[in-house]
């Protein structure tokens, strides 16, 4: 893939538009992680809005190329993906709270190992078995 996000090897599923997506993400991810490094808050809560309204859009896309007819995990898939937004949701609503910023952090420490975890496992795991066979997806 010959993008400028670059998308580490393990993540790469054979599907230009799903990587190139999952390279967005990936970069969020990579942005809450400097952030946390270098203690720059500053940009934490632009950068979790930005990442769940591109979840959001991310997953939409992903559910339209699945075949619903052939693909036997599908339901099991959305709810995959309306699990993570509800998490998402109550990471971005624990940033709003007013809190210190040793608590923030914690929060912000939390939500980066869990879609670094999450982003990995559903990736390699569940995205993976879906482009696995040509009549699962369109």
């Amino acid at each position: 893939m010959n993008t400028l996000i670059d998308l580490p090897e393990e993540y790469r599923l054979g599907q230009d538009d799903i990587d190139l997506q999952h390279a967005v993400l990936y970069s969020l991810i990579n942005m809450v992680e400097s952030g946390l490094e270098t203690n720059d808050q500053s940009n934490f809560e632009m950068i979790l809005g930005s990442f769940v309204s591109y979840t959001y859009l991310h997953f939409r896309h992903e559910e339209g190329r699945m075949n619903q007819d052939s693909y036997s995990d599908y339901e099991m898939h959305l709810r995959e993906h309306a699990n993570f937004e509800d998490r998402a949701k109550h990471y971005s609503n624990a940033l709003k709270e007013d809190q210190s910023e040793s608590a923030k952090k914690q929060v912000l420490t939390d939500m980066h190992h869990f879609l670094l975890d999450w982003l990995g496992n559903h990736i390699n795991r569940i995205d993976r078995e879906l482009f696995s066979k040509e009549a699962q997806y369109l």
